[in-house]
């Protein structure tokens, strides 16, 4: 219990929060969830007799956006129920890359998970096109370069 009060039949109630009679109710985050409180769930008029209130929160989530190499790139704290924001349009971060291996070379495609509504911590990592990786051979005679490919 955050407070108790006693109040006439017929008042309206207070809310102790905006009168500075309490602290801001809290509630403890996670790693990956937020809370910031936004008000009672009810501020009955008119009471006619005992009357419980119940802190609300608003929830936010932790949304990271994780580049080819695994690496976290990006990190929001979004409200349950928005969208996230595309980093990678919104100057947030570079363009996504992956580190090429000996066969290929990977360009950005996008990214694998919606984030369109946010309703519970999100990783969304991106996604790459492959493309054979091309060496270029050289043919010798002796010192001097005869033919390229």
């Amino acid at each position: 219990m955050l407070h108790k009060y006693a109040a006439s039949i017929g008042d309206n109630a207070i809310d102790p929060v905006a009168l500075g009679i309490i602290e801001t109710p809290t509630m403890a985050p996670t790693e990956d969830t937020k809370y910031e409180y936004r008000a009672w769930s009810n501020l009955p008029t008119n009471i006619q007799g005992p009357q419980n209130l119940i802190a609300m929160y608003n929830t936010y989530y932790r949304v990271q956006f994780i580049d080819g190499d695994n690496k976290v790139r990006n990190t929001q704290w979004v409200l349950k129920g928005d969208a996230a924001i595309d980093p990678s349009e919104n100057g947030l971060m570079p363009i996504p890359t992956k580190t090429s291996d000996v066969q290929y070379n990977y360009v950005y495609s996008n990214w694998a998970e919606d984030f369109s509504v946010i309703n519970g911590p999100l990783d969304v990592h991106a996604e790459f096109t492959s493309f054979l990786r091309d060496y270029p051979v050289y043919f010798y005679n002796g010192g001097e370069c005869i033919q390229e490919t």
